[in-house]
């Protein structure tokens, strides 16, 4: 897959920013990260890197499987940081899960598979960090579902999102509240 991924761009440019998307399905559970830059009037956004697992033999729910997508999420994007030498202040996380992300945003005692993931990630990342996007804007979607090669050229998954090209203040990012009981 051909990418922009240039390191003088990078040094180039005014502000980059790195975007950890994470989604999960009954089959499988995914993230993607984007590295979005604007250099002088231009802004691109590139795929960086991408995984996805198959879900657990045992069946997990639905949000647990939320919760692994943002922690493999977290992992990946460290990994990321260290190779491009970026600050962990230009980095967003998000996700379509309002239930993972409340277990990610409360130190609250769960039960131990949620509150082991979730120490771990506000280790990996802060709470502050991790904002909830609209289930259609978030290329996690597609992997976590799984799709042809065809389906993803024609969604220009490699290419990111048009509304993350907007300015920061048009992006949606609202924290919804929701009760975030743990269920089996």
């Amino acid at each position: 897959v051909p990418r922009w991924m240039a390191s003088s761009g990078l040094e180039m440019s005014e502000k980059i920013s790195l975007h950890v998307f994470c989604d999960a399905s009954k089959d499988a559970y995914a993230t993607c990260i984007y590295l979005r830059s604007h250099v002088e009037e231009e802004v691109k956004i590139q795929l960086v890197m991408s995984k996805a697992r198959v879900a657990p033999k045992k069946r997990l729910t639905i949000p647990r499987l939320e919760l692994l997508a943002c922690l493999i999420g977290a992992r990946l994007a460290q990994q990321v940081i260290r190779e491009l030498g970026m600050s962990e202040e230009k980095v967003w996380y998000w996700t379509d899960s309002s239930t993972a992300l409340t277990w990610i945003q409360s130190d609250k005692p769960w039960r131990t598979f949620v509150s082991n993931r979730g120490k771990e990630l506000r280790h990996l990342t802060t709470a502050d960090k991790w904002y909830h996007v609209a289930g259609e804007k978030n290329p996690a979607d597609l992997p976590s579902r799984g799709c042809s090669v065809q389906k993803l050229k024609e969604a220009r998954w490699c290419e990111g999102l048009d509304w993350l090209r907007q300015e920061e203040k048009y992006w949606y990012h609202a924290s919804p509240t929701v009760d975030a009981s743990e269920r089996s």
